[in-house]
């Protein structure tokens, strides 16, 4: 169904970690749900290190990605995002209400 997701993880290019930032896909209409989760459990089985998702639909995203064997450390999903430099992002923290990026 998502033909690009492909270039969302390139496999052939994988960095040494490899951290995946997510959030809401709108307009999407009655395959919302269905999108949302299998970009998740896409992002799980092709090995995504640290997945980053942002927004209410995107919560989706992190609960197919926990449900395909991701761990719960490992999958961070923030309700808004405020703007900070990346090299600043929280690596390993659990959860949080607000993305500092």
């Amino acid at each position: 169904m998502l033909g690009q997701k492909d270039e969302l993880f390139p496999s052939n290019r994988r960095p040494t970690i490899a951290v995946t930032v997510l959030g809401d896909m709108k307009g999407l209409g009655v395959i919302t749900q269905e999108a949302h989760k299998e970009v998740g459990s896409y992002a799980a089985l092709n090995k995504v290190d640290y997945l980053y998702t942002t927004g209410e639909l995107a919560m989706m995203i992190s609960q197919a990605a926990l449900e395909q064997g991701m761990s719960p450390d490992n999958v961070i999903h923030f309700e808004r995002l405020i703007r900070k430099p990346i090299i600043e992002w929280p690596i390993r923290k659990r959860s949080s209400t607000s993305l500092m990026c």
